[in-house]
């Protein structure tokens, strides 16, 4: 097991150092193109409730799209907020919500009702890495794995930057796949 955890930590490492590459101008342009393709996916389409992620800087950019979607669908969407070792779902309405939360800094929604993450139809996952067999690598935490089987009606989208894209996520049992991939020039992975 210690192997995988070694291995996991060099992925981490790697895609900071591929991360380091990119222009604002060339993270703004992915997020674009794969926000794009996601907003006609049919099960986007269909679904009620999102959860989606506030993004950090080194992550696919979601901030203009999760307030496009609040303005401009009937939606609920939904951010998480780090409770200890767990996330709790909270409703978004809007950049008014957010503050600060040590111990990351992560912008969370405060004031605002809590969600069953039953609920959730569709999840928008963040990763470092993922690979086309769907597989994620996260940062460590183990938070949406711990997440996922509370949302057993929930369809998981993994969002990446193209440069996040690797052959092979070393994998644990715990680790959950994605039912769909998306990163700029790729249709969405099944």
């Amino acid at each position: 097991m210690t192997d995988i955890v070694e291995q996991k930590k060099a992925l981490r490492a790697q895609i900071k150092e591929r991360k380091k590459t990119l222009t604002p101008a060339n993270i703004e342009q992915q997020a674009r193109d794969t926000f794009t393709k996601f907003s006609s996916f049919e099960p986007f389409l269909r679904a009620t409730t999102i959860l989606a992620y506030w993004s950090l800087p080194d992550e696919l950019p979601t901030h203009e799209i999760v307030n496009h979607w609040l303005e401009t669908t009937s939606k609920r969407i939904l951010l998480p907020v780090v409770n200890g070792n767990d996330l709790e779902l909270y409703e978004y309405t809007g950049p008014e919500c957010l503050q600060s939360q040590p111990p990351f800094g992560i912008l969370e929604p405060r004031g605002t009702q809590r969600v069953d993450p039953s609920e959730v139809d569709l999840v928008v996952v963040p990763g470092v890495a993922f690979d086309l067999a769907k597989h994620r690598l996260g940062r460590g935490r183990g938070y949406y794995d711990r997440l996922f089987p509370q949302m057993p009606n929930a369809t998981r989208v993994g969002v990446c930057l193209r440069e996040q894209m690797v052959s092979a996520v070393p994998c644990e049992p715990h680790d959950l796949l994605m039912d769909f991939l998306f990163y700029e020039g790729s249709n969405p992975l099944i």
